[in-house]
């Protein structure tokens, strides 16, 4: 038996959990292209935010309007983070890296964001909650 030196209370008690407010979806290639996210980028298209969150405070936007693409519903009009502190945000393993990323990030720290609004490549600078 392997035993484990962290308690379940110390994992769900002391260490600290990002929580950004957003709900959303990885871009796969073939939808990236069809909503032309530049430079043969992917990312995570926002579906909705979730009011009093940071993602919120920080001015992201949510999708507005369905469409079936591909088979698949999708909601568009939302913003596209396309990188967060310059870390792409086109795959499972890079979203984790950056939940863990802002779960140790101080209060107050700045945080750079770059998305798709639009059509045109934005940087947000925000601060972490």
């Amino acid at each position: 038996m392997v035993r484990c030196s962290t308690s379940p209370k110390q994992l769900l008690l002391e260490k600290r959990s990002f929580w950004g407010g957003l709900e959303g979806q990885l871009l796969t290639n073939s939808l990236a292209d069809l909503l032309n996210v530049p430079n043969n980028q992917n990312g995570y298209l926002i579906k909705s935010v979730v009011k009093g969150s940071p993602a919120e405070d920080w001015g992201l936007r949510g999708g507005t309007t369905f469409a079936t693409v591909g088979g698949e519903q999708v909601v568009l009009g939302g913003d596209i983070v396309l990188a967060v502190d310059g870390l792409q945000a086109g795959s499972v393993a890079n979203m984790v890296k950056i939940k863990d990323q802002m779960s140790v990030a101080k209060s107050g720290a700045p945080l750079k964001l770059t998305i798709l609004r639009a059509g045109r490549v934005l940087d947000l600078t925000v601060k972490v909650p």
